[in-house]
């Protein structure tokens, strides 16, 4: 009988051999290790000890049957570990930045990189520039952007160009979702 131990996203295979009963009533067993596969393999190795039919059937069974689930658990399980390390220094970051203030440059740096991972839920993206603007906008009303003074020109201010910016995407992105029936059109014509 093939034994199948695993580990994240690789296997290691034993031969459990059991001898008749002896008089006492206790069946001898001897435990072979036959090696080790990662789970991406296809088919059992030529450099692996060979195998019976019936033990090449129990590792289709258990191993190569059950590989693709075992590597899409550890690779979910080792992004899960990636994205708390990165949590756990991001909410540090932003705790020590009362004191140390952090540029602005590196921030939007760190936030483009977020804004590119893939998801599973298109939706996120949506939600993330809501939540950014729902920040702003409650920076702005506590007053952290200050009052414009009468010089420059409006138009010709940080804070102006910005919004144009943000002004601008969210149009595109109006503009982009209309395409698909996801907006109403300034038209007044609905989506489908």
């Amino acid at each position: 009988m093939i034994d199948v131990k695993w580990d994240s996203d690789s296997a290691r295979f034993y031969r459990r051999i059991c001898a008749k009963r002896t008089p006492d009533g206790y069946i001898p067993e001897t435990n072979t290790r036959l090696g080790s596969l990662s789970a991406t393999e296809k088919s059992w190795p030529a450099h692996m000890p060979p195998l019976t039919d019936v033990e090449l059937g129990q590792v289709q069974r258990k191993f190569f049957a059950k590989a693709p689930a075992k590597l899409e658990e550890s690779r979910l399980k080792k992004q899960r570990a990636r994205v708390k390390a990165a949590s756990t220094s991001i909410r540090r970051m932003t705790e020590s930045s009362a004191a140390s203030p952090i540029d602005s440059a590196s921030l939007k740096g760190l936030l483009q990189d977020v804004l590119r991972a893939d998801t599973d839920s298109f939706q996120f993206l949506l939600g993330a520039p809501a939540a950014t603007a729902s920040l702003a906008a409650s920076a702005a009303a506590a007053g952290k952007f200050g009052t414009r003074p009468e010089k420059p020109p409006l138009k010709s201010t940080d804070i102006y160009r910005l919004w144009s910016e943000i002004s601008g995407a969210v149009e595109g992105l109006k503009r982009s979702l209309q395409t698909h029936n996801w907006v109403d059109t300034r038209s007044g014509t609905k989506g489908k």
